[in-house]
């Protein structure tokens, strides 16, 4: 539920999606283009604080048909493109090209080409009504929201427009918001976020460490999300990833006291794991963040709850599933290591066939159905065709693989059991969260347990 001004866009767009390749520049600035606009600190600062400090008739007037003024928005960025810019969109995007013209070629695709700009101007949104949009996206289906904030700027060289602290304080506002039921209509979401962790920035900003580790301890996140992919390891960072030896070795020592502390305290941790999202591919960034490095970092702190997100990723191949093979099979030695699948097209059906074929076998040998978790990575699910029926088609085609007693696990058993805060297994974490519903003097959720006795 970030939005553009929460990550550094350009650097995005250039380094990570397109590698620096030969369009990337012009692609990166036109990504900054359509998203420009953005609530930044300041204007959803307000819009947050208005909400939580003027009740349900605030929250009301908040709800005024965002519907008609998204797709105003979008219709006319759409019609403000040049022809430049479309046959931009038109390189990148999958099934941005129609049925063949009277010539032969391939005719530009208008419902692809407004499907991108409704995607990208998800970015320009406020973070309320990007809650509101998640929550109607999914046809009012979710009870619980866990967003992943993420800090990618010191693997991007470029910065994001508000600060950590400024996310933290923004997002505090938008998990209070939603405790007390304001969020425009969908009063029963609650939204509990993760905060994101650059060690990397720690090298040189002291106080990043307090700040993460004060957002889980007082300010209602639940966990920390962390993007190795960036340029660090979990565990063996060199001058090539740190800049010098002094600073490798100081780099891997804030990452140890930092996974410690999360394990001592049942702080759950996710991470991105699949193997795609790395800035220069010929760098050793491409492998950062591999089960094996992250195994390296369970055998340290064997007591840590972390989940390797997208599960090593959805393949056209059953041999290219060795990331995913890998951490099944360290299930059986970790009890807090866990998965969700992310973004996945559902709307490819030799893909999902794959990939459920895959998942099928390995659910025979390993743990995976107790901790295989739902997830919807949404802002990337909405670029692909038909994405509002992502939540419904994965849970159907997992119902098909694995019956409804192991979907009722996937969909919320494991990831309440993961983040500590399911009935039977309350942890320090969901003891923090539910001391944050009673200090501020609101009902605790169904699905929030309690203790015992």
């Amino acid at each position: 539920m970030f939005n553009a001004t929460d990550i550094p866009i350009n650097g995005f767009v250039r380094h990570v999606a397109l590698h620096d390749g030969l369009i990337s520049a012009p692609l990166a600035a036109l990504a900054t283009k359509l998203v420009s606009g953005a609530p930044g600190y300041i204007g959803d600062k307000a819009r947050l604080g208005g909400v939580v400090g003027g009740g349900e008739e605030l929250a009301a007037a908040a709800a005024t048909d965002f519907e008609a003024t998204f797709g105003a928005e979008v219709t006319a960025a759409v019609d403000e493109l040049s022809d430049d810019e479309r046959e931009l969109i038109a390189t990148q995007l999958p099934g941005s090209a129609g049925p063949a013209g009277a010539e032969g070629l391939e005719v530009f695709s208008p419902a692809a080409l407004v499907r991108f700009v409704r995607w990208a101007k998800l970015f320009c949104q406020s973070r309320l009504d990007l809650a509101t949009l998640y929550y109607q996206f999914f046809s009012g289906a979710i009870d619980l929201a866990v967003p992943m904030l993420v800090d990618l700027s010191s693997g991007l060289a470029d910065n994001a427009q508000t600060t950590v602290a400024q996310q933290i304080e923004l997002f505090e506002l938008l998990s209070r918001a939603s405790m007390m039921g304001l969020i425009p209509d969908a009063g029963q979401l609650r939204i509990h976020p993760f905060v994101g962790f650059d060690p990397k920035r720690a090298l040189d900003d002291g106080s990043t460490v307090a700040t993460v580790k004060d957002a889980v301890m007082t300010k209602g996140f639940i966990g920390v999300k962390v993007y190795p992919e960036m340029g660090w390891s979990t565990f063996r960072n060199t001058a090539a990833s740190a800049g010098t030896p002094e600073r490798a070795q100081a780099l891997d020592a804030i990452l140890d006291e930092f996974f410690g502390w999360c394990a001592d305290n049942e702080v759950p941790v996710t991470t991105h794991c699949n193997h795609s999202n790395y800035p220069d591919p010929n760098s050793d960034a491409a492998n950062f963040g591999s089960p094996d490095d992250w195994l390296h970092v369970l055998e340290a702190h064997p007591l840590l709850r972390l989940n390797l997100g997208h599960f090593g990723g959805a393949h056209d191949t059953p041999q290219a599933y060795t990331w995913t093979w890998t951490i099944a099979n360290a299930m059986a030695s970790y009890d807090g290591l866990y998965a969700d699948v992310g973004c996945q097209h559902v709307d490819d059906a030799a893909l999902m066939q794959v990939h459920f074929g895959v998942l099928g076998k390995i659910a025979k040998s390993t743990k995976m159905t107790n901790r295989l978790m739902f997830g919807t990575d949404w802002y990337m699910e909405a670029v692909n065709p038909n994405p509002n029926a992502f939540l419904a088609e994965f849970q159907r085609q997992y119902d098909a693989a694995f019956g409804p007693a192991q979907t009722a696990k996937f969909m919320s058993g494991n990831a309440l059991r993961f983040l500590g805060l399911g009935a039977g297994s309350l942890t320090a974490n969901g003891r923090r969260l539910r001391q944050r519903y009673d200090g501020l003097g609101l009902a605790a959720p169904s699905w929030l347990g309690k203790e015992a006795g």
